[in-house]
């Protein structure tokens, strides 16, 4: 959707090109894209000319002679000036126009809408302006503070048009990865030096992406085809790493909006996965780091509670919710492990991601058994391998599950090999040695990062 920054550029290029053109004729070709006007009164706009053209947030405002026409862009609205040539595609409303020209506003997705009031109506206290907030230039300390003390995540605050104008989803990613601001937080609760920070962020990435003509992401284009520069200077949205710190860029929704920041740079939790295979001391090594004070996930634990939300699908699987007959089964037949996983492992997924979302921790660890099986590798800062040995991983599933050997070999050799898994991950902690002296050394050097 075009933002302030891609509206204002708009408003620039038509101020140059249509001031002083006199409308000759006005064809609407879907009516619905008027607000409050009917297309018999819209296209009796004729001999009015354009004086002047102003924005107020995103909307563009076309003064005439007697009217005044409000158009918002939405989703994809462009207005294009061409001399005149016959209908185009996903063309809705026509102004034929002096000097032989025709101002064409195109909308792929119909969603853009036009307003039309008699030039004596205050149209700040008409929709859709009355309830508009503060431009960027308008806003200080004092308001902002006021206006954030509600329990909102602080990105769904800065789309709030009745707030701040102009802030759509791509420059509220760029502004609180600017800022500093973890997207997650409460607006309530940000401190007066965020605020500061926050303020100072807003102006500078809207000011810096109007000099640039905006962003041009999917099909954003100006009048005349003139596209925008500032998407060569974003830091997050839609990127894969952090330009500053080099981490993996998080890609998540709050409140239906796709959202891109930096966990560690902006302030959320460093994530380490812990993995392994089968019978290496996981369960060990996670018992460690908790002792240790640090707060460790357990997506076994997770799975328990799919288990039982989905036993209904399950038992239509297995004919049974009998876990130790489920578990043999599923070693031995391919089809219906990745029928259970399909099941499992969805609502795993869900569920870590929102408990690292919501969690206050500064260091959190996810233990995922079969992380890279499943190639959620993306979702960590570090992966920390447990690792034995094959032949001494071997012997403690025989002794743990008192199989047989071949069984054993059976079911390892279900998962990525442990000796390939040790070079997968950022650490290895190997449970043959001393394993509580490995983990103090990892989280001593968690903490330098």
């Amino acid at each position: 959707m075009p933002e302030l920054p891609e509206v204002e550029t708009v408003r620039k290029v038509l101020e140059k090109l249509i001031i002083g053109l006199r409308i000759i004729n006005v064809q609407v070709i879907y009516e619905k894209m008027l607000v409050n006007v009917s297309k018999r009164e819209f296209e009796n706009l004729v001999d009015q000319t354009f004086l002047s053209v102003e924005r107020r947030g995103k909307y563009l405002i076309f003064n005439l002679d007697d009217y005044i026409i409000i158009s918002h862009l939405r989703m994809e609205g462009k207005f294009y000036l061409e001399e005149d040539v016959k209908l185009v595609k996903h063309e809705h409303i026509k102004f034929y126009l002096s000097k032989g020209l025709v101002l064409r506003y195109i909308d792929v997705r119909k969603f853009g809408r036009m307003y039309l009031y008699k030039k004596n109506v205050d149209i700040y206290k008409c929709e859709p302006l009355k309830n508009l907030g503060k431009e960027i230039e308008e806003i200080d300390f004092d308001y902002l503070k006021t206006k954030l003390n509600v329990k909102l995540k602080i990105k769904t605050f800065l789309l709030n048009q009745t707030i701040i104008l102009g802030l759509g989803n791509i420059y509220a990613n760029e502004v609180l990865f600017d800022s500093k601001i973890n997207p997650f937080k409460n607006s309530c609760e940000l401190t007066n030096l965020e605020i500061e920070r926050l303020i100072i962020s807003i102006k500078k990435i809207l000011e810096r992406a109007i000099i640039l003509g905006g962003s041009t992401i999917k099909s954003f284009s100006s009048s005349k085809r003139i596209t925008g520069l500032f998407q060569n200077e974003l830091k997050v949205h839609m990127k894969e790493k952090c330009s500053e710190c080099g981490s993996f860029i998080r890609k998540r929704r709050i409140n239906g909006r796709t959202t891109y920041y930096c966990r560690k740079c902006q302030n959320g939790p460093m994530v380490i996965g812990l993995s392994g295979s089968i019978a290496t001391g996981k369960t060990y090594v996670s018992n460690i780091i908790s002792n240790f004070g640090y707060e460790v996930i357990d997506c076994d634990e997770i799975s328990k509670e799919a288990f039982e939300k989905y036993s209904t699908a399950i038992y239509k699987i297995f004919n049974s919710l009998d876990r130790k007959y489920i578990a043999k089964i599923i070693f031995d037949d391919f089809e219906k492990r990745k029928q259970l996983n399909k099941v499992i492992h969805s609502y795993v997924y869900t569920k870590i991601n929102k408990l690292i979302l919501f969690s206050s921790e500064k260091v959190l660890f996810v233990s995922v058994p079969l992380l890279f099986e499943v190639n959620w590798v993306d979702i960590f800062d570090k992966i920390v391998v447990v690792y034995c040995r094959r032949d001494i991983q071997l012997q403690r599933l025989i002794e743990r599950d008192n199989i047989s050997s071949e069984y054993a070999s059976k079911i390892i050799k279900t998962q990525i090999d442990i000796e390939e898994k040790k070079f997968m991950g950022d650490y290895v902690i190997d449970t043959s040695d001393n394993v509580k002296k490995q983990v103090k050394d990892l989280l001593e050097r968690l903490k330098c990062q």
